[in-house]
């Protein structure tokens, strides 16, 4: 028998079975599960909130999908989360443990990218890389794709005086193109280059999240070149601020490279607050459904006791979770408080901190400073003519 639920002044029509659990779901932050006659799950989802993600199924202008999926479910099951976070992260997880049908995404572990800064060179460089390890090199990230890494690479290219040739080209000994337009310090010639360094550190500052250093550098070069009339470049040079500002609020929420950083996150979005650990790479989410030890508390104990981890190289599983995690804490960094192990002699100590709100609450705007730069843009915009 199928009954109609009238929702918003749409007639949405569900078994009496589909029914009653939809009238049940909560506004709360979870997955949902469709499982057909056979009990068997035929599609995961996440929702922020159940309630409202769930009904959308069941609305006359849902997707051809969503429409496939109602009529092939016989009930609808829900695990509450704290927050969107770990509905996301629990999501991931489930579908590839169940390997339901009707999901066509989160079944295999995507393509991730890292920009790497390259130690193991004399004068190391920035370039992109799509593989994390314990090889001496420094990664940031994670970049979801390729283009996002090649953008905020770019920035780096033509904001700081790294060098971007090939280590074939270095040993050349020859100064570049990229040196006469002041673009690299050009160590290739020079047995000895704390230019080189300095900007170096600049660099790593930039992928740390302090952005203003770069945008107070590129406005100087703006002003330079409008004032001695070079107005292509100081256009060219403009671009390069207005990218640096689209990456502004995705900017890093750690100062720390990924490989080195051991970090606790806290998230409070719901009622109670979510914890999750990462350890030079290695996720552990508080209290996960899925383990039956409890990793998340192992793992904090061996950090405090200094004991070495055997299986020390992040999975795919981490590299999802991280991927995930970085990039809804960017998006909703002010859910987010940072708490680095250092900081702390135990283990009891950060628990304190925690309780106490001790954390570091990383705000891009602590290091950015948007009065000054919007004064010095609407200045320069004066002074660089519009093309006819």
């Amino acid at each position: 028998m199928f009954v109609s639920i009238l929702s918003n002044k749409k007639i949405i029509s569900a078994s009496q079975k589909l029914m009653n659990d939809i009238l049940a779901l909560p506004n709360a932050p979870g997955i949902y599960y469709f499982l057909n006659k056979k009990n068997d799950i035929i599609y995961i989802g996440k929702a922020k909130s159940l309630s409202s993600r769930v009904k959308n199924y069941f609305s006359p202008t849902a997707p051809y999908k969503a429409k496939k999926i109602v009529k092939q479910a016989a009930k609808i099951k829900t695990e509450v989360t704290n927050s969107e976070l770990t509905a996301l992260l629990k999501e991931a997880e489930t579908i590839k443990l169940v390997n339901p049908k009707h999901n066509s995404q989160l079944k295999r572990y995507g393509n991730k990218y890292f920009i790497r800064i390259d130690k193991g060179h004399k004068f190391p460089k920035a370039e992109i890389s799509n593989k994390f390890d314990f090889d001496g090199n420094d990664y940031f990230g994670l970049f979801i794709s390729r283009k996002r890494a090649e953008v905020v690479l770019n920035i780096i290219d033509k904001t700081f005086a790294l060098r971007e040739c090939t280590d074939k080209e270095f040993a050349r000994g020859k100064k570049c193109f990229l040196a006469d337009i002041e673009r690299c310090t050009a160590p290739c010639i020079k047995k000895k280059d704390n230019e080189y360094f300095d900007e170096l550190n600049r660099v790593y500052e930039f992928l740390f999240g302090k952005n203003q250093s770069a945008l107070d550098r590129m406005l100087n070069k703006m002003k330079d070149f409008s004032q001695r009339e070079k107005y292509e470049k100081a256009a060219e040079t403009k671009e390069i601020i207005d990218l640096i500002l689209s990456q502004i609020h995705k900017s890093s929420l750690i100062a720390e490279p990924v490989n080195s950083a051991n970090v606790l996150f806290e998230i409070t979005e719901g009622l109670t607050k979510d914890h999750i650990l990462m350890l030079e790479g290695k996720f552990f989410v508080r209290e996960s459904n899925h383990k039956k030890e409890n990793c998340f508390e192992t793992a904090l104990d061996d950090f405090y006791e200094d004991i070495r981890q055997v299986n020390k190289i992040p999975t795919e599983e981490d590299l999802e979770k991280m991927k995930i995690t970085l990039n809804w804490m960017i998006k909703n960094r002010n859910k987010v408080r940072v708490f680095y192990l250092k900081d702390y002699i135990t283990k009891g100590e950060l628990y304190s901190a925690v309780s106490n709100g001790a954390g570091r609450s990383k705000k891009y705007s602590s290091d950015f400073n948007l009065k000054y730069l919007s004064n010095n843009i609407s200045v320069n915009k004066e002074i660089i003519p519009e093309e006819n």
